[in-house]
């Protein structure tokens, strides 16, 4: 049923109006008045509108208006109607999911995206290829493998030494040495930038390319590989970045291309030989630890130290090494670095007899092969300022 239907169903039954009241109705749009009707009636005679038959003086007495039957009942009609209407917008209005909702200007603040990434963290451990520590800084063959030789070297007192990588990917190895007035005797001294380098006289082309700083006291060594040729380029450059002040320290502003590999301390390092098994057979490795010394300890004999992966991090190889047929690998774990050498095994042999070794204390390493260390010699010496290296090579 539509909404027409429903209207017309609430209309009531009313009876027609009568003739009578019709007429009055008519009447009254044209002008009838309830007090007025004589002088209306006449004008409207006069103009022609009306014409009354009655006889002169007479009149026709006025009443007055009979109520409107109907009325009422249509004002209540009428009444129903707009109720009727008023219920049915009442009830579109509130019908369930048909809420008409006026809307709200509301002004909400945009989100403000964070900056800051939470970090991600991580459960894996620090690369430790051989397991040591500050407790056991030392490694030890998990079997009753023979040593066929073995060495203790002590610290050098306040020695220290660096390993430089040069813009062709060479080393170069600088070292101070505590000692005696040495000054220029027995070099063959030229000035570089504002610093004296001398090359020992007599020299043999073919060894190892070694240049001597000229400070007060001790030693400042600067090695190179074998058979490289003296006064390149690159090292002269080195050189004229360096100086040397009162108090015999050595900054370096490294040029261009130039970078430190590692540097630190002389420290006391451990050696052993063994007979390794190898795809081929046996062989002799070299295993040298030096708890808390640094890679520098490894490259004094002009090797030429080039980045690589060993057991699955980063180490070094000697890329130029005396013997061709010599693998040598160095590496740090932990406080303590490593070299692994051999002239009959191969990297991957190599990388399976460390996977052997076991961490160990100092005790431990001693009381296996049975060695001492000797003690570490003192400074015989009043002679002072001995060489330093300062804080751009050292921080």
């Amino acid at each position: 049923m539509n909404v027409f239907d429903t209207i017309q169903a609430l209309r009531p039954d009313v009876d027609p109006m009568p003739m009578t009241d019709r007429r009055m109705i008519r009447e009254s749009l044209f002008g009838v008045g309830h007090g007025d009707a004589t002088s209306t009636i006449r004008s409207r005679s006069e103009s022609g509108a009306v014409v009354s038959t009655a006889p002169h003086g007479s009149g026709r007495p006025v009443r007055s208006r009979p109520a409107r039957r109907g009325s009422v009942p249509k004002i209540a009609a009428g009444l129903l109607v707009l109720g009727a209407l008023g219920a049915l917008g009442w009830s579109f209005a509130t019908r369930p999911g048909d809420q008409v909702s006026i809307p709200t200007s509301v002004v909400t603040e945009p989100p403000i995206e964070s900056t800051t990434t939470a970090p991600v963290p991580t459960t894996e451990p620090p690369l430790m290829r051989t397991g040591v520590d500050a407790v056991s800084p030392l490694v030890l063959p998990t079997t009753r493998l023979t040593a066929s030789e073995v060495s203790i070297d002590p610290a050098s007192g306040n020695d220290s030494s660096a390993v430089l990588s040069a813009p062709d990917g060479s080393s170069l190895w600088i070292a101070e040495v505590d000692g005696a007035e040495s000054g220029p005797f027995g070099l063959d001294v030229s000035a570089v930038g504002a610093i004296g380098v001398g090359v020992e006289v007599g020299r043999d082309e073919n060894s190892l390319t070694s240049y001597r700083l000229v400070v007060p006291c001790g030693f400042v060594l600067v090695n190179e590989g074998i058979g490289q040729p003296y006064d390149r380029p690159s090292t002269i450059e080195l050189f004229e970045s360096m100086s040397i002040d009162n108090e015999a320290t050595i900054d370096v502003n490294l040029p261009t291309g130039w970078s430190v590999i590692d540097i630190g301390p002389t420290r006391t390092r451990y050696t052993t030989r063994f007979d390794a098994a190898g795809a081929d057979g046996t062989g002799l490795v070299a295993l040298t630890q030096i708890p808390g010394g640094s890679i520098a300890q490894f490259a004094g004999a002009g090797q030429r130290l080039a980045p690589t992966t060993f057991l699955g991090g980063p180490a070094f190889l000697d890329a130029g090494p005396f013997d061709p047929s010599t693998v040598s690998v160095s590496w740090r774990d932990g406080d303590t670095v490593f070299n692994v050498s051999s002239s009959s095994l191969d990297a991957t042999e190599l990388a399976s007899f460390v996977a052997t070794l076991e961490p160990a204390t100092v005790e431990e390493w001693v009381q296996r092969f049975g060695a001492t260390a000797a003690p570490i010699p003192e400074l015989a010496t009043d002679c002072t300022p001995q060489p330093r290296f300062g804080s751009t090579l050292d921080p």
